[in-house]
């Protein structure tokens, strides 16, 4: 894994044992399983999303690779998120946030049929990069919109691609009421929620594949 050099005047920092560490990498491999086509988004990343989630028995962190296959019982819990940069990316050193986090499931109930798609399994606002200590986080400072729930790919089928994408918040975002914590979570278009309240296109994301458990023979 290609070692980055800490900047830690940066609130985007670097790390030296960073989940993804190539920005070009996590693009392709968005690409090759076709995520920006089945979420209509653009994804050209400026930074590194990292999300580390803990095992429910033995808590051990689990870091994040894009494209990562998980089994459903390591998701339960929300996972923590970090954003790091590799050194020859720009990013300004003031951007504390704050940030947009979202997770989305395009493969509901199916990869092969999924008509309730998009599932909204996470989205938050309001999150900022914690300056203190060699780990800093995102960290959001106000209640969830769509608090976590963990991935359910259909019993017997196969794995569903569960998208994190990173969004600076614009002026305003608070306000917005298409979704809230009542509104269904079933057939969400992030794109669309994006353009509406003025997100943009992800600054970062990952993505992680998870199957349904197989049941004993």
């Amino acid at each position: 894994m290609i070692a980055l050099k800490a900047f830690v005047s940066l609130a985007f920092f670097t790390l030296a044992n960073a989940q993804d560490a190539d920005l070009g990498v996590v693009k392709k491999t968005f690409e090759d399983a076709k995520i920006p086509q089945s979420l209509a988004i653009t994804f050209d990343p400026c930074a590194l999303l990292e999300v580390i989630f803990q095992t429910d028995v033995t808590k051990a962190p689990i870091q994040v690779v894009a494209g990562v296959t998980l089994q459903k019982n390591d998701t339960n819990t929300r996972p923590t998120f970090s954003v790091a940069t590799p050194e020859n990316k720009g990013v300004k050193a003031d951007d504390l946030g704050p940030f947009v986090l979202s997770m989305v499931d395009p493969d509901a109930p199916t990869p092969q049929n999924p008509t309730v798609a998009q599932i909204r399994h996470f989205l938050a606002g309001n999150f900022y990069i914690e300056s203190e200590g060699a780990n800093s986080q995102l960290v959001n400072k106000t209640p969830a919109i769509s608090d976590w729930r963990a991935p359910n790919p259909t019993q017997g089928k196969d794995a569903h691609r569960y998208v994190f994408l990173l969004y600076k918040q614009p002026s305003g975002f608070e306000s917005q009421t298409l979704v809230n914590s009542t509104t269904p979570i079933s057939t969400f278009n992030i794109s669309q929620f994006a353009e509406a309240t003025g997100l943009g296109q992800p600054i970062a994301g990952t993505f992680i594949l998870v199957a349904p458990p197989v049941p004993p023979a």
